[in-house]
């Protein structure tokens, strides 16, 4: 790119923008479950994916594979970085979830470091563009996401983070709630409808040709924070989008949660919804290796089990 001012950058930005592509980072680490419906709607909206697999040990490798002897693209790279440690010495205990109190040397700021640090070495002007192994974007979000991009007033340090859907699974849906008993929108963030999740790591970008750079979140240190540290960025955007969804994050939906009780929480059916700017029929498009359903009581159960097939 020719050498410009900052001032000329920022005076064009909206029609310069569009002239670097989107190149998605995928952080993997046992997502048998959900990697092949994040790539079917990852490949049609980045110029670029690349999987970045942390050592998985369940079948995601077989799933990765399954999709590029199925569909053939010609946009995504696969590379294994488990021998990778950003930062050595840094070994936290683990607060919360599963395996609670174990000490980690793999935590979620290290991976997103690792993907973030190979896409900047190799597309130094591209955008990197954050996506949850278990995030399934809705078809046509490239030229949302450009839009977004085009009205950044601060090119070099801006970082956007767009709405998902909180599902269950293809049919139910997940309130972000601070009451389940009725929708409350949890303090500190902004929310267009209540299974909303307004912008996060789930799907986040910025310009590789800034100096900002991810690191460990300062009040939560296995969590992923961009640095320099701003207030526009960290209080002001993350967590604050109420722009209409960009896609689903499957919180849940991994082996981990098979038993998963949902009787207690606010769940909501795509009739009960009833949100018109939801894509309903991209959860009814992609294919899962397991079928996981809510009975009549809310509990999970297995509907259909083709892992042991492949």
């Amino acid at each position: 790119m020719t050498q410009i001012t900052e001032a000329q950058l920022k005076a064009n930005w909206r029609q310069l923008c569009t002239q670097f592509p989107l190149v998605c980072g995928i952080n993997t680490y046992n997502n048998e479950l959900t990697i092949y419906a994040c790539l079917q709607q990852a490949v049609k909206n980045f110029h670029q994916v690349i999987i970045f697999d942390d050592g998985s040990t369940d079948k995601t490798f077989t799933y990765i594979n399954k999709f590029i002897e199925d569909t053939n693209p010609t946009n995504l790279i696969v590379m294994s970085v488990d021998s990778v440690d950003p930062w050595p010495d840094q070994i936290i205990e683990k607060d919360h979830g599963p395996n609670k109190g174990v000490l980690m040397k793999k935590t979620h700021a290290k991976s997103k470091q690792k993907s973030h640090n190979v896409i900047k070495q190799n597309f130094p002007n591209a955008f990197y563009v954050s996506l949850e192994a278990d995030v399934i974007c809705f078809d046509g979000i490239t030229q949302r996401i450009y839009q977004r991009i085009s009205e950044w007033d601060d090119p070099l340090h801006d970082v956007e983070f767009f709405n998902v859907v909180m599902a269950i699974d293809r049919d139910n849906f997940r309130a972000v709630t601070a009451s389940e008993d009725d929708w409350i929108t949890p303090k500190g963030i902004k929310q267009r409808a209540p299974c909303d999740h307004p912008g996060d790591w789930t799907l986040a970008c910025f310009w590789n040709a800034g100096p900002t750079h991810i690191g460990p979140d300062p009040g939560f240190p296995y969590g992923a924070c961009t640095f320099p540290w701003s207030e526009k960025v960290q209080v002001q955007k993350k967590g604050q989008d109420t722009d209409l969804p960009f896609g689903f994050h499957m919180l849940s939906y991994n082996n981990n949660c098979l038993d998963a009780d949902y009787s207690q929480s606010l769940t909501y059916t795509a009739e009960q919804l009833d949100d018109p700017y939801i894509d309903y029929n991209t959860l009814q498009r992609v294919w899962f290796p397991k079928e996981l359903k809510l009975d009549k009581n809310k509990k999970r159960y297995l509907e259909r089990d083709l892992c042991d097939l492949l």
